[in-house]
């Protein structure tokens, strides 16, 4: 998802973040019909939905592996140009996540990738004292607060 930005309902669907794109007059009509076919098999496919759409196209090669170190350290990626409006707003949101977090959802991905949901999500619980027990969630919690950026220290 391009952080920092409002996501229309086109791109959340080539990203696969909704399985039924529809006008609200057909809403009910959809949902019945959800119901009567059941859970999906390949409910989470692991993958985008529409490759081809362009936001789905610049979110997998801004993200991908290969940047994530740059990212990480505040670095614009090889390839990309920081006077790109789109390239910017994901560098500035991501500057102003807490370093921490930012760690350690890349690490609960790349842990992700290398097992089954069940593991993944085992993995995600097994952190949640580490990451809502450290410093800066609490100073990101204070300061949504409060009504102010937040100063994070990386503890």
């Amino acid at each position: 998802m391009l952080a920092g930005t409002f996501l229309d309902s086109s791109s959340a669907e080539a990203l696969g973040l909704l399985t039924h794109l529809v006008e609200p007059s057909q809403v009910e009509a959809t949902v019945a019909s959800i119901a009567v076919a059941g859970k999906p098999e390949d409910k989470y496919p692991g993958g985008p939905a529409d490759p081809e759409n362009a936001t789905v196209a610049f979110a997998t090669s801004f993200y991908s592996d290969g940047n994530m170190s740059s990212l990480m350290s505040g670095e614009v990626p090889d390839g990309f140009d920081v006077s790109e409006k789109v390239v910017s707003r994901q560098l500035k949101s991501l500057s102003r996540a807490a370093p921490i977090a930012l760690s350690m959802a890349n690490d609960l991905l790349d842990a992700a990738a290398d097992s089954d949901l069940e593991a993944g999500l085992e993995g995600e619980l097994r952190g949640l004292e580490g990451i809502f027990g450290s410093a800066d969630a609490l100073e990101g919690l204070s300061a949504l607060i409060e009504g102010r950026r937040p100063s994070y220290t990386n503890a």
